[in-house]
């Protein structure tokens, strides 16, 4: 495989036919980095002797020091096949789960995605993670099975096991596949040896194969057919002895120190190594062996040429999940055909800190060529087209090309291809950039985790507090699933974040950035606010000058809707018509209420309604901005502990407004509508819900009970226990609530002498136990201690919750 230089890399940009831009994404430990080193020493980008342990995309110092990646790195390499050479524009992902932000903004620009697997784990629960936002954003996925040596060296697995072993991972895989795929790809996306889209081999090691490439090998052998060869290698008894027993056979003659042995070998597989090869330890010949047998960046990067789309083929059918505009327009043409002489446009997944604080917006190409010196419109989320609002034209500053730690300056990038862009302060992930006046932008990224942890911070000088302030939006920007937020009552600086580890590095990051040192508390948990039934009445609320009156009823939204919201199928700005057909067809709502929902909140994707059922009400379209203003201002903090609104349906059935637009203003229509909405869900049975992780434990057979014993005592619950056959390993499925989840792993780990391994993922909401307006002894249980706790951190005044009467008025 050819060297190459960033100028060389730019005139293949052209040739999109021959581009593949690729996400490599996996549970955290199997291996994308290390498999990663193996692509790049191929390229020319990293020496040989370090390719496997250098780890060249994990760029941070920390990143090195704990072995895990955690922010995407993006770099491109060149592959040479059937003597055409392709352009490769690699993301290499994070796999633990505390950064899946990472991996959801990789997606948005990336067409195919090699998804890791170890051979000994398996398809773990941040595969099906990271699996399923790939489907989503309609990225064809192709599975490499890594660490094959560990079912040789460690785990003792005969090769007939091993290809059971295989069969099962690849099953599993195709289940993923066929429950998250778009129905038009659940079959022609499922993964087979026999077509090419799995390998199998060890990054560290450098080998790798596939079976179409093993049917070449021998078809130059044997001059058999290759279709014929192909068909008759993954069969059990040619796989287990054509493949697997000589790879046995070199890991354990270099586990004996056996040379003589391999030099056997080597004239049995016809391989030639230098002379100074044979004078290296056993195990260094073993790999040197392996390498020349079967090199796993010629496995995977010919999959990788072969089956993931080129730009211009995948752009036709990616569309239709993030925009919803006109494919006839002049803009709709150019997205669909991947045109490079189409107006500009760019959809913004990732923010990168750069020197001096200045921010790199990273992004895709989508159609058009942008050009240094270009004047574009930044459209950010939340815009709507022809509106003047949410909206900047700038003249970018610099384009580049990402190439690890270093975006390497280029002339100009056309459609198809992943840039990074200087010059756009102001915008942010999710944003569109285009060289039109106005367009209807695409869909906001939708991530997979949920902040439901959150600290407080304090700068330890004072004098620091601007620059505290200034760093948390700073932190905000470059990473979306953080949340920051400055609890007014204490003045004290709030960070959210999915998990314990995704926190340490965010406050390492904001005092490395800003250069000074803060103080945080312990972790706190997030809950929400929803509730069990319907308002048992209306509630009836007025403004402050009495002049003004509403009635409000609140429900349980309902779970299918709660899903299309999260599945980003309706949101704030989707079409009323289009909303009330879809709630029509998938909820089985009245046509007639879908199209009436005044609004969604607190934010735009967040599963609460306010829908107008009233009938004729005078001024009503005047102060409808200011009643959905305070819908949100109630939304974002509830009556029990002001903590967010979850799954409630608000109905607005009456209103009643002065005549006089002075006496009907925002300081008073507002207020009135925070006020009934508050009023409503106390009718309505109010409940707390907390968020649950998704515990998978990978623990051997003797320590189940240890660890069961760990999860009850944690309020956890077992859903399935599997054995992992061939291993004496067992996999528990758990859900535990996140605030009993603090130091599980150290608790896991002691209890089971070190062996247990567990990943946690925000799974979803569920329903506290207890009944928060009720005293604790009385019925109130937990849900009641929780309220109670979180009014006296926020400052309430009174820690007892609020009764309906103190939010809902009489005549």
């Amino acid at each position: 495989m050819p060297k190459f230089t960033i100028e060389e890399a730019q005139k293949l940009l052209i040739h999109r036919e021959f581009v593949r831009n690729l996400g490599v994404i996996a549970h955290i430990d199997h291996g994308k980095s290390t498999l990663t080193d193996s692509l790049l020493a191929a390229s020319g980008l990293l020496a040989d002797k370090i390719a496997g342990e250098a780890r060249a995309t994990d760029t941070r110092d920390d990143e090195q020091e704990r072995g895990i990646t955690i922010k995407t790195t993006g770099i491109s390499l060149v592959h040479e096949l059937n003597k055409q050479t392709y352009l490769v524009n690699l993301q290499d992902t994070p796999g633990h789960v505390d950064f899946s932000g990472e991996v959801t903004s990789a997606l948005r620009v990336v067409d195919g995605a090699l998804v890791v697997v170890d051979a000994v784990e398996g398809v773990m629960v941040q595969t099906e993670v990271v699996t399923q936002q790939a489907l989503a954003e309609r990225v064809r996925p192709v599975l490499i099975i890594n660490k094959v040596d560990r079912l040789i060296t460690e785990m003792r697995m005969t090769p007939e096991n091993a290809y059971e072993q295989f069969k099962k991972i690849i099953s599993d895989f195709n289940l993923l596949v066929e429950t998250y795929a778009p129905p038009e790809f659940k079959k022609i996306w499922r993964v087979d040896p026999r077509e090419g889209t799995v390998a199998f081999g060890s990054a560290i090691h450098r080998f790798g194969l596939t079976i179409p490439a093993l049917a070449d090998i021998w078809h130059e052998k044997t001059g058999q057919p290759k279709d014929k060869l192909i068909k008759n290698l993954w069969m059990k008894n040619n796989f287990v002895n054509g493949v697997l027993k000589p790879t046995y056979e070199i890991y354990e003659k270099a586990e004996e120190n056996d040379t003589a042995s391999l030099k056997k070998v080597a004239e049995q597989l016809e391989l030639r190594l230098d002379e100074g090869v044979w004078l290296e330890p056993p195990k260094r010949i073993a790999k040197a062996l392996l390498e020349k047998w079967l090199p796993v960046e010629k496995a995977v990067l010919d999959m990788v040429a072969n089956f993931c789309p080129s730009p211009i083929e995948a752009q036709k059918y990616r569309f239709k999940s993030f925009w919803t505009g006109d494919f006839e327009s002049a803009e709709g043409k150019g997205l669909l055909s991947c045109d490079s002489n189409a107006p500009v446009m760019i959809s913004i997944s990732k923010m990168i800190p750069g020197r001096a604080k200045r921010i790199i917006a990273m992004g895709r190409v989508f159609s058009g060529t942008v050009k240094a010196g270009q004047k574009i419109t930044a459209l950010l989320p939340g815009y709507k087209p022809g509106s003047k609002e949410r909206t900047f034209t700038t003249n970018i500053q610099q384009v580049s090309m990402l190439m690890g730690a270093k975006a390497e300056k280029v002339d100009f990038i056309p459609a198809g291809n992943i840039v990074a862009l200087q010059g756009l302060r102001g915008a942010t992930a999710s944003s569109t950039i285009t060289s039109l006046d106005t367009v209807l932008p695409f869909k906001a990224l939708s991530y997979a985790v949920e902040p439901v942890v959150t600290i407080a911070i304090e700068a330890k000088s004072p004098s620091e507090l601007p620059k505290l302030a200034e760093g948390l939006q700073l932190m905000e920007l470059v990473d979306p699933s953080l949340k920051t937020k400055v609890n007014e009552e204490t003045g004290e600086f709030l960070l959210s974040g999915t998990g314990e580890l995704h926190l340490e590095i965010a406050v390492k990051d904001l005092q490395d950035l800003q250069k000074i040192e803060v103080t945080q508390s312990e972790p706190i948990v997030v809950f929400r606010e929803s509730v069990a039934g319907e308002s048992s009445h209306q509630a009836l609320a007025k403004s402050p000058n009495k002049h003004n009156r509403l009635w409000v009823r609140a429900a349980p939204l309902e779970k299918d809707v709660i899903k299309l919201i999260e599945a980003g199928t309706i949101h704030q700005y989707t079409d009323r018509k289009e909303m009330g057909q879809i709630l029509r067809d998938q909820a089985g709502w009245d046509v007639k209420v879908g199209r009436k929902v005044l609004g969604m909140g607190p934010a735009e994707n967040d599963p609460n309604f306010y829908i107008d059922s009233t009938k004729g009400v005078q001024y009503l379209r005047e102060v409808k901005d200011y009643l959905i203003q305070g819908f949100r201002w109630a939304a974002k903090e509830g009556p029990l502990c002001g903590e967010p609104f979850f799954g409630i349906k608000f109905s607005l059935e009456d209103v009643k407004l002065h005549e006089d637009p002075v006496h009907r203003g925002a300081g008073q229509t507002m207020p009135v509508s925070r006020r009934a909405c508050f009023g409503a869900v106390l009718l309505a049975s109010p409940i707390l819900l907390e968020p649950v992780y998704k515990v998978q434990v990978q623990v051997p057979e003797q320590y189940l009970g240890n660890v069961f014993k760990v999860l009850t005592k944690r309020r956890g619950r077992v859903i399935d226990t599997q054995k992992r056959e061939g291993t004496p390993l067992n996999v528990i499925i758990a859900e535990v609530p996140v605030s009993e989840s603090f130091g599980i792993t150290t608790d896991l780990r002691s209890e089971t002498s070190g062996f247990a391994f567990s990943q946690m993922v925000f799974d979803h909401w569920e329903k506290v136990p207890g009944d928060p307006t009720k005293e604790e002894e009385l019925g109130g249980g937990i849900a009641r201690k929780f309220v109670m706790e979180t009014r006296k951190r926020k400052g309430f005044h009174n820690p007892n919750p609020p009764k309906p009467e103190d939010y809902y008025d009489k005549l």
